[in-house]
C-alpha cells in the first residue's frame, strides 16, 4: 500500500499538530517541520523527485514513492522534533544506530540549509 502524501498537505499537519501541543518548544519544532515541508512543496523539481509521509511527530523523506511495509533496504531521511526546540535527521540506511548519520537545525531555515546538505552528501537528486 503506498502512503505518499503531498508536501502541502504534510506542511498543513504538522502545523496543525503544532497548534495542538502546550510546549511552545516542541510546538515550534513542529512549526519548523511544517515549515520544511512548505518549503519543499514550493520545490518544482524536488516535490516530485522526493516523497514523504508521516507517523506520529515525525516525518519521513525517501526517493521512491514508499510502499508498506518498507523493505529493509529503503533508504530514509527521518526528521523528528526535539522536545528542546530542534530538529533531529537521521538517515536511516543501516540497522546500526551508531553508523547513522545524525544532524540537528533550530528552525525551518536551518533546517532547508540542513537538508540541501544532505542531499548533496548522499546525491538523492
Amino acid at each position: 500500500m503506498e502512503m505518499t502524501v503531498s508536501w502541502g498537505e504534510l506542511s498543513s499537519s504538522f502545523g496543525n499538530l503544532a497548534a495542538e501541543i502546550d510546549d511552545p518548544d516542541f510546538a515550534g519544532s513542529l512549526d519548523a517541520i511544517s515549515g520544511l515541508c512548505s518549503w519543499l512543496a514550493s520545490q518544482k523539481e524536488l516535490s516530485k523527485a522526493l516523497y514523504g509521509y508521516s507517523s506520529l511527530h515525525t516525518l519521513f523523506i525517501t526517493q521512491t514513492p514508499p510502499h508498506f511495509p518498507l523493505h529493509p533496504s529503503i533508504q530514509q531521511l527521518m526528521v523528528e522534533p526535539d522536545k528542546a526546540g530542534g530538529i533531529v535527521f537521521k538517515f536511516i540506511d543501516t540497522n546500526i544506530e551508531e553508523k547513522r548519520w545524525s544532524r540537528r537545525a533550530t528552525d525551518a531555515s536551518s533546517a532547508i540549509a540542513r537538508l540541501k546538505g544532505f542531499l548533496a552528501q548522499v546525491g538523492w537528486v
